[in-house]
């Protein structure tokens, strides 16, 4: 957990340094891209394949632990030196500073709170639905899977997706576009009773989030240029938080009402979002167009 909160901003700051401007939603398209299939297809058979043979710690030693340092040597070796490093040596200011200036500025501020509203409404798949198939339909035990390997392989055709939609119609309209299909279809899916209906709304909610993320992502990362790594780090927190306001509100709601009610609360935040990305974000890249 500690090291995915560092190298995912990071990574994501040395997108915004190191690829143009123009061609930076791609590559979080492609980050998601590659983060999807190889969790569904490489990392998931092989890490349940060596615990079938020898427990937690044969899948640990036998791929997570090759897994990072492979990893490691790539970034030692493949990442160059900053470019900031190199062309100055002023102080970066402190990070207290950074995020202070990061918060004035509102449609940073807003892209934040999208960011955690879009996550926290996705928990009604990533979280409970493949569960909420199983309680609802009687879907067998058996189905979860292969329902999961079907969501992740749609949701990478939607990363590939976002990647060519952003350069033609921008990351701000593609950001609402996204987050409105994740909270419409996270209200319908739970509300359909229907089981190949709700299959294919609970499949486009994924989609649709797998477009919105990498075009949020980028809109959020040009809105302080000179404070990417701060600002990612805020956006990687802000990831966290939705993630835990949508677990926490899911759980009391399927505690105390159901899968329908579950499904309206946390699509409205979607569509609360896509409300605050229409009227509080700009994209900073088009006024250098």
């Amino acid at each position: 957990g500690l090291g995915t909160s560092i190298v995912t901003p990071m990574s994501q700051a040395l997108v915004g340094e190191y690829i143009d401007v123009d061609d930076r939603p791609r590559a979080f398209s492609y980050m998601l891209m590659c983060f999807t299939l190889v969790s569904a297809f490489v990392s998931g058979p092989i890490l349940n394949q060596l615990a079938l043979w020898g427990g937690w710690r044969l899948s640990f030693i036998g791929y997570v632990l090759p897994g990072a340092v492979i990893g490691l040597l790539f970034a030692f070796l493949g990442i160059p030196q900053s470019k900031y490093e190199t062309t100055t040596t002023k102080r970066d200011p402190p990070i207290l500073e950074s995020i202070k200036e990061i918060l004035m500025n509102r449609s940073a501020v807003a892209c934040i709170i999208c960011v955690a509203l879009g996550t926290a409404s996705f928990t009604c798949v990533g979280v409970f639905g493949v569960s909420g198939f199983v309680e609802r339909f009687g879907m067998p035990a058996e189905w979860r899977a292969p329902m999961w390997s079907w969501l992740t392989f749609m949701g990478s055709l939607g990363s590939y997706l976002s990647g060519r939609l952003v350069p033609r119609i921008g990351r701000r309209p593609v950001s609402i576009i996204g987050v409105t299909v994740v909270g419409v279809c996270a209200v319908t899916f739970n509300n359909i009773n229907a089981f190949w209906v709700a299959m294919a709304f609970v499949t486009l909610c994924g989609i649709g989030w797998t477009v919105w993320y990498p075009a949020s992502t980028s809109l959020t990362l040009e809105q302080t240029p000179h404070l990417r790594g701060s600002l990612m780090s805020l956006n990687n927190a802000s990831v966290s938080l939705g993630q835990t306001l949508g677990i926490a509100l899911g759980g009391y709601t399927l505690l105390n009402y159901g899968y329908g009610e579950l499904g309206w609360i946390l699509g409205a935040m979607g569509i609360t979002a896509s409300i605050i990305y229409q009227f509080f974000t700009h994209d900073p890249t088009l006024a250098h167009m």
